[in-house]
């Protein structure tokens, strides 16, 4: 399944937990839509592998910890991020 996704949009379905570090197999998605959910946790490392994102929206759920320092050049498709909501700290670069 994940190999062939493009679009993954959960938003506000009371999802629960963690970013499943698993989730950055799904290296040929274009848009990740999780937002008003209940998520916590950290923003996995493995997200850095989905370098074909254009959209990645996580606002309005439970997050926690630093941004990784995932963006930049490998993100060339990248032009929405939604984070707000959350009690992430750090810098984004792009």
């Amino acid at each position: 399944l994940g190999s062939k996704l493009l679009i993954l949009n959960a938003k506000n379905n009371d999802l629960t937990g963690p970013l499943p570090p698993s989730l950055g197999e799904m290296r040929r998605l274009i848009k990740l839509e999780l937002s008003m959910n209940e998520l916590n946790g950290t923003m996995p490392e493995s997200i850095a592998k989905m370098t074909n994102l254009e959209t990645l929206n996580l606002w309005d759920n439970h997050l926690t910890g630093s941004v990784p320092d995932i963006f930049g050049a490998n993100f060339t498709e990248l032009d929405e991020v939604r984070l707000h909501k959350n009690d992430l700290k750090g810098i984004i670069h792009f």
